[in-house]
């Protein structure tokens, strides 16, 4: 999520720490501590997360002790305090609101982050959901948030600095792309020629 609207951006490119990681801790109970530990620890290993927002909202007192503990162990830790009956919605824009950072991953309690080829699974609530590519570049470059899109698509808006590439050092699973004829034995030779022409473009788009 980018906090700062498109106007904003001039300035705020200048604004440090870059990402924050916002973590809404609810009703953990005194057992529950080892788990989050593991969360938030795996958040603070990576070095594209510059500081961790966490809120603490109706947790047993060892937990809340146990996240103050960790703020006064580390500057880039903040701990802030919502209402325990306030829903997740406004722990999570209380979070947002105390962030420093430009880019906004919203992380669950339960979540850890890893490397070395395992799949990591993160809850990101879509504010578009399409299937024209066309759409979803236009969306990134109004700047309407963190989006999803083949690299040959956005190669160009990358190089020229209209789209920023978001945790370099993670990817999604690689897309299928179809292309759908009819069978060999009677396809035309124009049809053909077409298929091993999209082959050569892809190709070099992706290599390049």
């Amino acid at each position: 999520m980018d906090k700062f609207p498109s106007r904003a951006r001039a300035t705020a490119a200048a604004l440090e720490p870059r990402v924050s990681a916002v973590v809404a801790v609810r009703g953990v109970g005194p057992g529950g501590w080892t788990a989050l530990e593991l969360c938030l620890r795996s958040a603070l290993a990576e070095p594209w997360i510059d500081d961790v927002v966490i809120v603490d909202q109706g947790n047993a007192p060892s937990i809340s002790s146990s996240l103050r503990a960790l703020q006064l162990d580390r500057r880039d830790v903040l701990v802030a305090s919502a209402h325990a009956n306030a829903g997740y919605a406004a722990a999570a824009n209380l979070g947002a609101a105390k962030a420093r950072g430009r880019w906004l991953l919203f992380l669950d309690p339960d979540v850890v982050l890893q490397r070395g080829g395992r799949q990591v699974a993160v809850p990101m609530p879509a504010r578009l959901i399409t299937n024209d590519s066309g759409a979803v570049l236009a969306a990134g470059l109004d700047g309407l948030g963190i989006v999803q899109i083949a690299e040959f698509v956005a190669a160009h808006h990358l190089a020229s600095g209209a789209l920023l590439r978001v945790l370099p050092a993670w990817q999604c699973p690689a897309l299928p792309l179809h292309l759908l004829t009819p069978g060999t034995r009677h396809r035309p030779a124009r049809v053909q020629v077409f298929i091993d022409w999209v082959q050569g473009v892809l190709a070099r788009r992706l290599a390049g």
